[in-house]
């Protein structure tokens, strides 16, 4: 039980990553404060 609640929360987070990832670069961008990794 607790192990697939982790599971579903490491999902989720993920996701959320995934989305906010691509945005937060663009404002970077944006803002010219981009840095090179």
């Amino acid at each position: 039980m607790h192990l697939d609640v982790l599971r579903d929360l490491v999902r989720i987070q993920s996701h959320i990553c995934a989305l906010a990832y691509p945005l937060l670069e663009r404002e970077a961008a944006i803002d010219g404060d981009a840095q090179v990794a």
